[in-house]
């Protein structure tokens, strides 16, 4: 309700009736000098309350003060015009309608009983002769003032409830549709950081609170801040660390959770919950709290509670429901995004386990096809240069044998490592069988290709690895194949030909990059196909240094 407009608006009429009917009467404002001076305290009052800020006209039982000045000045005005005049009657109609609005039924009875007082008082004591039937009619009219006084008021209070009613009902509707358009943001927000950080913002803004954060209570009287407006205010993102703080120092916390339900502390200098925190709250300016939980002892979210604290004014039973709404909603949507944020997560790692070796955390052979087939394509469809290089361990069944397959699985995960370092990220690396590694090298021609895998092998034979003795070192064959702009091959002609480089490698000492220099073009295809029957019925036994990898091979190439 509009206080300032009301008590404007029903003085600024008492005064213009007071004038219209001085002017009626043909007395004239400046005849009287009491009347004059009245009028002018009204008109100068009423431009003082002008100059007011809006805020300040919060009800106070004070204001009924002013309306009993209201009831001397008008009572002047009427002592001017006259006790026994009817009109009189009118003026102290707007004086009543004022405080039926402002103070209700007390109000207007009060104001009732003040007017009959006044106006019998001035009455009696005008020297009126008080025969009986003189009397009769000073108490007649009196009575009627009374009547007239009290039926007005009952209309004004009447009006100022359907107006304060509407009002409310406005008020409710913009609350709620603040409320969906909040809820609406919390619903659609993809992770739980994101929501946090807009249901901090929304319900700061929706209640005009100076601080507004979301606390996990944990055991042994310790929670944590996850969000805070200052968090949000410091950071460009929502807040990816967490504050401390004890439950001793927030009581209105562990109250709300215990309660299970909204607390609002319209002042905390008052307030049991707050009494042993006051002075720590005076220093920090916060005159007003609310806190509404989030999550209770829930299995998934735990203790979650939204804390608010205002500087000016406290917060009302408004701000109380729209907060209690959007923390209803808030729960509901945080359980929501974490359990989406878990099946995510969830399929991301069967995801990620189908397509990744559990032992060195590379790529594994069925994933490799894949990239394989798609960048076979892609570089032929756009004349793109494509290599790939294919490597073994050395002697890597020595090592099992003398060290343990425990040794031999870290010396695997640690060559993973080191090959890894020296790859770029558009490299897909890949564990291709047993002690078998293989790189796909898009956009690289053979002759990089043949540099990068020098370089690996440089720095594979440098690192060391310990072992139950000691510590050792492995070195690894390298077989290169590729195409470059123009010429085609499938991923059977890539494979097959480092394969054989491989052997090549092996052929001639270990521990060096060889190149398969690939046929022409049409003939590529058909000779990748003899090439496997080739292999097996030229290639001589090798000696038994190694152990040959268990995934299924391109050929039955030698191992070690």
């Amino acid at each position: 309700m509009d206080r300032k407009g009301l008590i404007l608006n029903f003085r600024w009429l008492t005064l213009l009736l007071s004038a219209g009917l001085l002017e009626l009467s043909g007395g004239g404002l400046l005849t009287d000098g009491v009347v004059v001076a009245a009028l002018t305290l009204m008109l100068f009052s009423n431009l003082g309350l002008h100059l007011m800020p809006t805020p300040l006209f919060r009800y106070r039982p004070h204001w009924f003060g002013l309306t009993l000045a209201d009831v001397l000045l008008v009572s002047a005005v009427v002592q001017r015009l006259g006790v026994l005049q009817g009109e009189a009657f009118f003026l102290y109609l707007p004086v009543i309608g004022l405080s039926a609005c402002i103070h209700g039924q007390r109000g207007l009875a009060g104001t009732v009983a003040a007017v009959a007082a006044v106006y019998g008082g001035m009455a009696w004591g005008s020297g009126v002769v008080m025969a009986s039937e003189a009397s009769r009619g000073l108490l007649f009219r009196t009575a009627m003032l009374a009547v007239m006084g009290a039926a007005f008021g009952l209309m004004a209070l009447r009006v100022r409830l359907q107006v304060v009613g509407q009002q409310l009902a406005e008020a409710r509707r913009r609350d709620l549709e603040a409320v969906v358009r909040a809820a609406h943001r919390l619903a659609t927000a993809g992770t739980q950081s994101e929501l946090l950080s807009l249901l901090v913002r929304s319900t700061a803004e929706l209640v005009t609170a100076y601080r507004c954060s979301v606390v996990v209570l944990q055991e042994a009287g310790e929670a944590s801040i996850l969000v805070s407006r200052e968090m949000l205010a410091l950071e460009e993102h929502a807040a990816t660390h967490t504050l401390r703080i004890h439950t001793s120092d927030y009581p209105e916390l562990t109250t709300a959770v215990a309660a299970r339900s909204l607390l609002r502390i319209p002042d905390v200098q008052r307030h049991r919950v707050t009494r042993g925190v006051r002075g720590k709250l005076a220093d920090l300016g916060i005159r007003s709290l609310l806190v509404a939980p989030l999550a209770v002892d829930d299995p998934v979210l735990g203790t979650l509670v939204l804390s608010l604290a205002k500087r000016r004014g406290p917060f009302t039973e408004r701000d109380g429901n729209v907060v209690d709404l959007i923390a209803n909603v808030a729960g509901t949507a945080l359980k929501n995004t974490y359990i989406r944020e878990t099946l995510e997560a969830e399929r991301h790692s069967l995801h990620r386990m189908a397509i990744t070796d559990s032992l060195t955390g590379l790529y594994n052979r069925r994933f490799f096809d894949m990239r394989l087939e798609e960048e076979s394509r892609l570089a032929v469809r756009h004349g793109l240069p494509l290599s790939l290089v294919l490597l073994d361990v050395d002697h890597f069944k020595r090592v099992n044998d003398t060290h343990g397959h425990g040794v031999g699985d870290r010396v695997l995960a640690e060559l993973a490592r080191v090959i890894g370092a020296n790859l770029r990220q558009t490299d897909c690396f890949a564990r291709y069988g047993g002690e078998e590694f293989v790189i796909l090298m898009p956009l690289t021609d053979p002759e990089g290709a043949v540099a990068k895998a020098e370089e690996i092998r440089l720095a594979v034979k440098e690192a060391t690895h310990r072992v139950d003795d000691g510590m050792m070192r492995v070195t690894v064959s390298f077989g290169v194949s590729g195409f470059e702009p123009g010429q085609t091959a499938s991923p059977v002609d890539l494979l097959s030909l480092a394969d054989r480089a491989v052997y090549a490698a092996k052929r001639g000492g270990r521990d060096r990059v060889c190149r398969a220099d690939p046929p022409s073009a049409p003939a590529l295809s058909s000779q990748a196909q003899t090439s496997q029957s080739q292999l097996d019925q030229s290639r001589p036994d090798p000696p038994q240094t190694g152990q040959s990898r268990s995934a299924d091979p391109p050929s039955s190439r030698v191992s070690g």
